[in-house]
């Protein structure tokens, strides 16, 4: 997830759109407080600006850089807290919103949470 070169995404996207913001999506789940959350901003999917998701519950819908993605991790299954690149949620978070497997290496995002 990420890159180490997100100045040169930066200008990407903005050359692009003209600036860089962000859409959450619908499939977010709502906050409760005193639940767990986490959350991706998605840049890139396959290299391209635009994208239609392949799968997940946002499956089927069209997107551009900017995405967020926010899931109540207290709703995850056990056995999605596993290591993947430099965390333990997001995995699960790319698979069950989008569809795609963090070590397909499709996404460029940045987590939170």
């Amino acid at each position: 997830m990420g890159k180490k070169d997100f100045a040169s995404i930066y200008k990407e996207i903005k050359n692009e759109f003209g600036n860089m913001t962000l859409k959450v999506s619908l499939f977010s789940d709502d906050f409760q407080d005193g639940k767990n959350y986490a959350g991706i901003i998605i840049y890139k999917i396959d290299g391209k600006l635009r994208w239609k998701n392949p799968g997940g519950k946002c499956g089927g819908y069209s997107c551009r850089s900017g995405y967020l993605i926010i899931m109540c991790t207290d709703n995850y299954p056990s056995d999605a807290f596993k290591r993947a690149g430099q965390g333990l949620i997001h995995d699960y978070l790319i698979k069950a919103s989008i569809g795609i497997e963090y070590s397909q290496d499709r996404v460029c995002c940045s987590g939170f949470g």
